[in-house]
């Protein structure tokens, strides 16, 4: 009881310094959980050294269609994709699908539920993202999803990794359709670009499908997408990253201000300790041991709130890339305001401290 009234002089300011830091070291851990997401979500599903969308311009007719999912079919590199525009349980909204012709490289997702495996022969498939979960029908303890007019078995659900929490992946594998299924969803699609990814180089293949195309009246050209992932992702990203600076400028500024007004307010209690004989040295160590105890358990305490936040939201913080190098930054920044207010405070101590108990009195 002793220990705890020393280290808690005054009440007020004490409790108010380790709540502001628990809360401001709780914000930034967070913030900083979430922006490594971002800026890791790309390397956790669907990653290839080689991307390259090609448009398409000219008479997209059915025979058309035909020529090009032919010879995507026969592409012996790389991974080859068709993005149609289709519609989901008969809904007015418009998702995109990727139509797998080869999957030569594997399609390198992770699953939260089921699996792939090249190879298998599978029946009318898809694999779809968590977003597109909430439109799968169950008949015979088998997932089905409806896309356009055809009922797809949904084999597996990829893990979201988008930072927005929004995942309308959807993976249609082309060989796995039966042709009645194949020819009513290139009817009812609207084909709007191909896709072809691989860890090798693959501009000689686009330029084969590029000439190999043209024979048949249509124009393919190589484009860049203005964003990889939907839009939503890609604002929640932008945002994100914004307010992580400000959260780290505003979480510091408080632990700052915090430890200031608790130092300012013991500043006669050191001037009467400098007049009874104190050195600076003995002062200093007496500010740093004090402040410490009331920061290191306001530490603690916010990685403890973080830990119960990241299992109520069903993540294992501790198991992440880089947690404790993220816990060793903050650590050390906040040791490092400690410091700054040791020494700010002894600047002000400077002068003769009679006067400063003048000034107080």
């Amino acid at each position: 009881m002793s220990y705890i009234r020393k280290i808690f002089r005054n009440l007020a300011y004490d409790v108010l310094m380790m709540v502001g830091f628990s809360i401001s070291c709780f914000i930034l851990l967070n913030v900083a959980d979430l922006v490594t997401k971002i800026m890791n979500e790309e390397e956790k599903n669907d990653t290839f050294d080689y991307v390259e969308y090609l448009g398409i311009s000219g008479e997209t007719t059915e025979q058309n269609m035909a020529h090009l999912v032919d010879i995507l079919d026969k592409i012996e590199n790389g991974n080859t994709y068709i993005n149609a525009i289709v519609n989901i349980d008969r809904r007015m909204d418009d998702n995109t699908a990727n139509l797998v012709m080869q999957d030569n490289e594997g399609l390198m997702l992770s699953f939260k539920e089921g699996e792939y495996v090249s190879g298998t022969n599978y029946t009318n498939a898809v694999i779809i993202g968590e977003s597109l979960e909430k439109y799968v029908k169950y008949e015979d303890e088998k997932k089905y999803l409806i896309v356009g007019k055809c009922k797809l078995h949904v084999i597996a659900i990829i893990e979201n990794s988008m930072s927005g929490g929004i995942d309308t992946s959807m993976y249609i594998l082309w060989d796995s359709l039966s042709m009645d299924v194949k020819e009513r969803i290139l009817a009812e699609s609207s084909i709007s670009d191909v896709c072809i990814k691989s860890q090798l180089d693959i501009s000689q293949t686009c330029t084969n499908l590029t000439v190999q195309m043209e024979s048949y009246g249509v124009t393919m050209f190589s484009y860049e997408p203005q964003y990889t992932g939907d839009y939503q992702n890609y604002w929640y990203r932008t945002y994100s990253k914004v307010i992580f600076v400000v959260s780290v400028l505003f979480s510091l500024f408080t632990c700052f201000s915090i430890s200031y007004l608790w130092a300012i307010n013991r500043k006669r209690e050191l001037a009467i300790r400098m007049a009874y004989g104190y050195s600076r040295i003995q002062i200093c160590r007496l500010l740093f041991k004090d402040l410490c105890h009331l920061v290191l358990p306001a530490f603690v305490l916010s990685v403890i709130i973080q830990i119960v936040y990241n299992l109520a939201i069903k993540e294992t913080m501790l198991l992440q890339e880089n947690f404790m190098t993220r816990l060793l930054i903050l650590f050390s920044g906040i040791m490092l305001i400690v410091i700054l207010n040791v020494l700010n405070l002894m600047n002000k101590l400077k002068s003769n401290s009679l006067s400063i108990l003048d000034k107080e009195i």
